[in-house]
C-alpha cells in the first residue's frame, strides 16, 4: 500500500505484511488446518492417522484457493481506497 499512497496506513505491524506473509485470511486458516493435520498425522489412532489427516490437508488445499480469493479481493478493494485517498493528501 505504501507504493500506492505513501501516506496510507492499514497497519502498523510489519510482520502481516512481510515476504513470507501469505495473507491476511491465508495465513490465519492455512495455520490452524495445517496444526490440525499435524496432530492427526500424530496420533495414535488409526482413523486419525490415516483418514482424517489426509482429509484435512485435502481441505487445507480447497481452503487455500478460496482463502487467496478472498486476499485478492480485499488487496483490489483497498488499493482502490488508497488510489482515492492518494488525491486528497497534499506532499
Amino acid at each position: 500500500m505504501n507504493a500506492l499512497n505513501p501516506k496510507a496506513t492499514v497497519f502498523d505491524s510489519d510482520q502481516i505484511f512481510s515476504e513470507e506473509s501469505n495473507g491476511l485470511i491465508t495465513d490465519a486458516v492455512s495455520e490452524a488446518l495445517e496444526n490440525k493435520a499435524y496432530q492427526c498425522v500424530k496420533s495414535d489412532n488409526f482413523f486419525k492417522r490415516h483418514i482424517a489427516s489426509r482429509l484435512t490437508y485435502s481441505l487445507l488445499a480447497v481452503s487455500s484457493v478460496i482463502t487467496r480469493l478472498a486476499d485478492l479481493i480485499n488487496g483490489v478493494v483497498a488499493a482502490v481506497f488508497s488510489f482515492l485517498s492518494m488525491e486528497k493528501s497534499t506532499l
